[in-house]
């Protein structure tokens, strides 16, 4: 179907597409996306921090939780005795959890966007925003593990701040230029301006 049928189509009944597409982005979260997160977890967080080897980093056990396997915990050695990471984390401050991103805070505001805005792939611009502050988070946890401690602070703070920044801010922005308001949307000629002066 052309994209200007499709348009026509959907610009009918926004809301109802709106609702549809929403449910399919949840469909595709528990399809892909969760899998994704575990897959990420598994074969990419867990062997990257393992790889980091200096001084420090071989004070840690790296291990996943089978009770939340989309997560990473950095276990001191000395308190590491077989338990589960996620446990130790909860009883121990020095236990670091990396989380993988694109989570339910993605979920959500990616379903408020696709309800108001059916025909446009915002989703896909809040996607990318998770996508490169997980990288990010994943590089400054790398960082605490193997050089220095306060990049595990660093980390819970981009995790925590920016991720739920990203998923509240970007939205709006988005919500506000679409609708031809905020910051992003085109400035409206000044009275008085001539378009060929």
């Amino acid at each position: 179907m052309p994209a200007g049928r499709l348009a026509r189509v959907v610009g009918r009944h926004p809301r109802l597409w709106g609702a549809l597409f929403a449910v399919l982005l949840l469909a595709f979260y528990l399809v892909a996306l969760r899998p994704a997160r575990l897959w990420t977890a598994a074969h990419v967080a867990r062997p990257l921090f393992e790889a980091v080897d200096t001084p420090r980093a071989r004070g840690y056990v790296v291990s996943v939780s089978p009770a939340r396997p989309d997560a990473v915990y950095a276990v001191p050695r000395d308190v590491s005795d077989g338990r589960d990471p996620q446990q130790l984390a909860r009883e121990s401050s020095g236990v670091a959890e990396w989380a993988a991103p694109v989570g339910v805070l993605f979920l959500l505001p990616a379903m408020f966007l696709l309800v108001s805005f059916p025909t446009r792939p915002f989703w896909l611009v809040l996607l990318g925003y998770h996508v490169a502050v997980g990288v990010l988070s994943t590089a400054v946890f790398a960082v605490g593990l193997g050089w220095f401690e306060p990049a595990f602070r660093v980390y819970l703070f981009t995790r925590t701040y920016l991720t739920e920044s990203v998923s509240l801010v970007v939205p709006l922005l988005l919500y506000l230029a679409a609708k031809g308001a905020g910051p992003l949307a085109p400035k409206a000629p000044a009275v008085g301006a001539e378009a060929g002066v």
